[in-house]
């Protein structure tokens, strides 16, 4: 249940804290949670054990912003932002890069508040080829061709404030 979930949030929770350590709990949402209007014959759709205790756990998330992110607020909001924009691929049940950096920032912002920066953020269109799962699941090989975003830090910008990040290694892009 949501109610056992979250307790063992908070035994985890009290367990690193004891050590001097945090942690952030997250869940991904599922395409169909963010997409309801894509899925086929919704209506006759049984209800599933997700549908029934995320109304709870996404509350019992809401009361522990010390130790949960709840994604489905940042993918939702970067779906509406995005009206034409996916953030899943097609035909795949993962995040395209838009709906990454949207969770990427919800956790960062968790974690080091003021740390992001959209600024630090370059972004570059890029052409590209995908493989959906969905695809392989139906034997299927077609791939879907899509502009996609490759998100790198942006050296011109004020840079990132981490302990380190000058070490850190660039992305290729």
């Amino acid at each position: 249940t949501a109610g056992d979930v979250l307790e063992q949030v908070d035994t985890l929770a009290s367990t690193l804290a004891s050590s001097g350590h945090s942690f952030r709990f997250v869940i991904a949402p599922d395409k169909r949670t963010v997409y309801p209007e894509r899925v086929r014959d919704s209506a006759s759709r049984a209800e599933t054990c997700t549908d029934t205790a995320r109304p709870e756990l996404r509350a019992g998330m809401a009361a522990r912003p010390n130790t949960t992110v709840d994604l489905w607020e940042p993918v939702l909001n970067e779906k509406a932002r995005l009206t034409d924009t996916p953030v899943y691929w097609a035909h795949d049940t993962h995040w395209n890069s838009h709906g990454v950096i949207a969770a990427v920032r919800a956790i960062v912002d968790s974690v080091a508040p003021g740390v992001w920066v959209p600024e630090d953020v370059a972004l570059t269109q890029v052409q590209q080829e995908h493989l959906g799962d969905l695809m392989r699941m139906m034997g299927l090989r077609d791939r879907d061709a899509t502009s996609e975003v490759a998100a790198s830090r942006n050296h011109g910008s004020r840079g990132v404030t981490a302990p380190g990040a000058e070490e850190w290694p660039r992305p290729q892009v």
